[in-house]
């Protein structure tokens, strides 16, 4: 799969005679993200399919499938939008948007500033956890 993915970027690179920069860097991007995106379709390799098991049976850890729910109102409140992601791969911190009701992550541009992109391979999500306090821990 990885060889497909690396053969397209080249042969798209070759064919509008680019070099590596960062509008190339950001096409070779794009091709990976919708190839990440059709793997999530196959029910043999995508963990989409454990997260529904484990939640179905009561394991997920407070997992929540994106397919069960997106984040309420309230919940959007409580941390400013931001909440523990899973793609299946990795766990990262990402942000909602409670206007589209879609997952964001930030890309640093330059300086102090990002840019927010749709994430469209999270698979699920649960709320940061509680702050950690000294107290309780010297019981």
């Amino acid at each position: 799969m990885l060889e497909k993915i690396l053969e397209e970027i080249i042969e798209q690179l070759k064919a509008e005679g680019c070099i590596i920069d960062n509008d190339a860097g950001h096409r070779a991007v794009d091709i990976i993200r919708k190839h990440m995106d059709n793997n999530n379709l196959c029910e043999k390799c995508s963990r989409r399919k454990w997260y529904q098991i484990g939640y179905k049976d009561g394991k997920n850890d407070g997992w929540i499938p994106v397919e069960e729910r997106m984040p309420t109102k309230e919940e959007f409140l409580k941390d400013d939008g931001r909440f523990i992601l899973d793609d299946g791969n990795r766990r990262y911190q990402g942000l909602f948007d409670i206007y589209d009701g879609k997952f964001k992550f930030s890309r640093h541009i330059s300086g102090i500033h990002y840019e927010l992109f749709e994430d469209k391979c999270v698979i699920a999500w649960q709320p940061l956890p509680d702050p950690y306090r000294p107290e309780r821990s010297r019981k």
